[in-house]
């Protein structure tokens, strides 16, 4: 049946009343969503029998999400636990390749920073967790402390290695009592500052895959002795 195309926008042949796309641009590999409207390559949709339905992957996923989270399956706790294993080994499978790591990361970030941007209410609670987290700090670290430590370190995360950007991290966790001083802050990367979280150095480090006695000594002595910062006027 003849009709105009959806994605081509001519009128050409069509299989069926119900397509949205001809004949001719399905051939080339494109096709028009019935939800979305967009023209996208045909990989980008289920088959069914062998045929592109029509809506796109994204389009039926949301679909199908919908009716599940209507219904109340996904409340279920048989099924939330088995969506939850199931995202902790994606997780934990990604964080064993560094790219994909990195990638991750990196998205996380842009939401946040996006979010940041467009939610005010987030974004002022972003700084008053900020600034209620510093008011919590006991000690005194100038920003000559921090760049020592990044240089004793070699620029380098104390734990891993990897030179991405580097935060501050405590060794003894503030809320184990540990001080914001010179002796007990290291730079370390976004992925260990949130592994180790408030656990104990030693106890998480070295049921670490990339754990390094040489790291480990190195870390060691900047505690003892190498942190010892010139005197202040």
């Amino acid at each position: 049946m003849r009709k105009i195309c959806g994605a081509c926008g001519k009128e050409q042949e069509h299989k069926s009343w119900k397509s949205t796309t001809c004949e001719k641009c399905l051939e080339t590999g494109i096709k028009k969503c019935s939800t979305c409207e967009q023209v996208l390559p045909i990989e980008r949709f289920q088959l069914c029998r062998g045929k592109p339905i029509g809506r796109c992957s994204t389009c039926e996923n949301k679909a199908s999400y919908d009716k599940k989270k209507a219904s109340g399956y996904l409340d279920r706790p048989d099924v939330r636990e088995k969506r939850n294993a199931s995202s902790r080994a994606t997780h934990s499978k990604a964080r064993q390749d560094e790219a994909k790591k990195r990638a991750v990361y990196d998205r996380h970030n842009a939401r946040l920073k996006e979010r940041r941007q467009t939610d005010a209410e987030y974004y002022e609670k972003v700084i008053a967790s900020n600034r209620a987290y510093k008011d919590s700090l006991e000690g005194v670290l100038y920003a000559q402390d921090w760049q020592d430590a990044k240089v004793f370190f070699n620029n380098t995360c104390a734990y891993c290695g990897v030179d991405s950007k580097l935060t501050r991290e405590h060794v003894i966790p503030v809320s184990q009592g540990g001080l914001n001083v010179r002796s007990n802050v290291i730079p370390a990367c976004t992925s260990c500052n949130s592994s180790k979280y408030n656990k104990p150095m030693h106890e998480w480090y070295t049921q670490q895959k990339f754990f390094s006695k040489e790291r480990l000594a190195k870390i060691e002595e900047w505690e003892g002795g190498a942190s010892h910062a010139p005197k202040r006027n």
